[in-house]
């Protein structure tokens, strides 16, 4: 038994042993793979920083390389900038040289202009001064003529006389003054009638006896002796005189010819009557009046005839510029516009209510007028085919 204990404690042991051994074994084994395990991480860290001393070094130079590629890019760039920079200072200092040119050309041009505008005003002032020379004096000669003919036509309005004592023309006599009149009487007279020719002053104790007086006279020729009288004839004008005189009493008339006919506040108000106010002469002013009435009777107030008064057979042409007054209705011929093929008609073309007028036309184109406006006068065959708007007439326009 002790001996089968003493085997089991044996075999105990050298089991235990050889778990011992076993125990070392792994613990050796263990340590080897551990060492081992070590060496590999310490190669596993060697490489490791091996690939990293590569890779930064791979990295280091990449960025070498890239920053010498950027640096060459950048000299490029800065050398390209400075080629452009330099290329656009010469661009610039030609433009501003051109500029400068162009500067000076406008300043000399400006110069030109200026020194052109100043002749020329220059010359316009001296232009305008030479016309304002000539004319004040223009206007000064033309003053100056005014004055003169003034002062000729004062000589003008008075009339001249030749003197003849002892002599007289017998006869002729416009009119005589014997109450002692002096000859200043007959002198005013004969001055104020262009019909006079002579006066004549008749001493006391000459031919009237103890009478005295003047007589104006027609005409002065022949002269005779007589004694106890003096004689004056009128001298007849100077040409110049006769036309200062004549173009003032143009003149005078143009100046009437301005002012209005007045009609008088009974003129064309009876029953029946028209009136109407116009411009005969065309100078703008109605100052001519015109009256008609149903019975014919026709009148006017023109400046042509100072304005009087001409009733009841006023001139039916009176003013052809309007066709005033009217006149009675036109006779119509018996033979007129009687033919076959004939078209007549009656109407009243002035508006006055006076049926006067005829008018006749025919298929062939022919016309025909008796009208109160042309002095009731026949016009055919081609009287205007618009002489009286008035009807509408239905005649042919050929």
């Amino acid at each position: 038994m002790k001996a089968k204990a003493d085997e089991e404690a044996r075999i105990a042991r050298e089991a235990e042993e050889a778990a011992e051994l076993e125990r070392q074994r792994v613990e050796a084994a263990a340590a080897e793979e551990l060492r081992i395990a070590r060496e590999a991480e310490e190669a596993a860290e060697r490489e490791r920083q091996r690939v990293e001393n590569e890779a930064r070094l791979a990295r280091e130079a990449e960025e070498k390389r890239r920053l010498e590629e950027e640096l060459r890019i950048a000299r490029e760039a800065e050398e390209a900038a400075a080629a452009e920079r330099k290329r656009a200072e010469a661009a610039a200092a030609e433009e501003l040289r051109i500029a400068r040119e162009a500067e000076e050309a406008a300043a000399a041009e400006a110069k030109r202009a200026e020194e052109a505008a100043a002749a020329a005003k220059k010359e316009a002032e001296e232009l305008e001064r030479s016309k304002a020379a000539e004319v004040a004096k223009a206007a000064a000669a033309a003053k100056a003529a005014e004055e003169e003919e003034r002062r000729k036509l004062e000589e003008c309005r008075v009339v001249k006389y030749d003197f003849y004592g002892g002599l007289d023309h017998g006869g002729d006599d416009i009119a005589c003054f014997d109450k002692g009149e002096s000859a200043d009487v007959c002198r005013e007279k004969c001055d104020k009638d262009p019909n006079c020719k002579a006066y004549n002053y008749i001493h006391p104790n000459g031919p009237w006896g103890k009478k005295s007086g003047c007589c104006y006279k027609r005409a002065w020729y022949p002269m005779n002796n007589a004694n106890k009288v003096d004689f004056w004839y009128k001298k007849k004008p100077s040409d110049e005189c006769t036309a200062l005189l004549k173009k003032e009493a143009e003149e005078l008339e143009r100046k009437k010819l301005l002012i209005p006919c007045e009609r008088p506040s009974y003129w064309c108000t009876h029953a029946g009557s028209t009136y109407k106010a116009g411009d005969c002469i065309g100078n703008g002013i109605e100052g001519d009046h015109f009256c008609w009435d149903k019975d014919g009777n026709r009148g006017t107030l023109m400046r042509t005839n100072n304005c009087e008064s001409i009733w009841p057979s006023a001139p039916g042409n009176s003013c052809p510029r309007l066709g005033l007054p009217p006149t009675k209705a036109c006779v119509r011929p018996s033979g007129w516009c009687s033919h076959a093929g004939d078209f007549y008609k009656l109407g009243d073309c002035i508006g006055d209510g006076i049926e006067g007028d005829h008018f006749c036309w025919t298929k062939s184109g022919n016309r025909g007028t008796l009208m109160r406006t042309n002095n009731c006068q026949s016009v055919w065959p081609k009287a205007p085919a618009d002489a009286c708007p008035k009807l509408d007439l239905p005649w042919p326009f050929v």
